[in-house]
């Protein structure tokens, strides 16, 4: 798959573009997982943005819930945000930070 970018490529990639910030907020535009038990598709409609923590050597990325999800969201409190880590085998995104021209 040609638009399937390799994930530490893309952490690289999104590190340089940001000289070095920790935290880029992008949105999820296909992913597949390492974990079959997870459906890509069901975690693009749960999950809203990704941020990156790095470094990224173990290929692992920290999924924000979207705010409107409700489950589990008795289990933590109201002024923590979850993360959710996700091991990825291909991930495509969109920078939610700049608008669409």
């Amino acid at each position: 798959m040609d638009n399937a970018v390799r994930l530490e490529e893309l952490v690289q990639k999104m590190l340089n573009e940001t000289q070095g910030a920790k935290n880029k907020r992008v949105r999820v535009v296909n992913l597949s997982v390492y974990d079959q038990s997870i459906d890509p598709l069901e975690l693009t409609r749960v999950f809203k943005s990704v941020t990156f923590n790095t470094p990224a050597q173990d290929a692992q990325l920290h999924v924000r819930r979207s705010e409107n999800t409700s489950k589990d969201s008795t289990h933590n409190s109201p002024s923590s945000t979850p993360f959710t880590p996700v091991r990825l085998d291909s991930l495509e995104l969109e920078d939610a930070s700049i608008p669409k021209s």
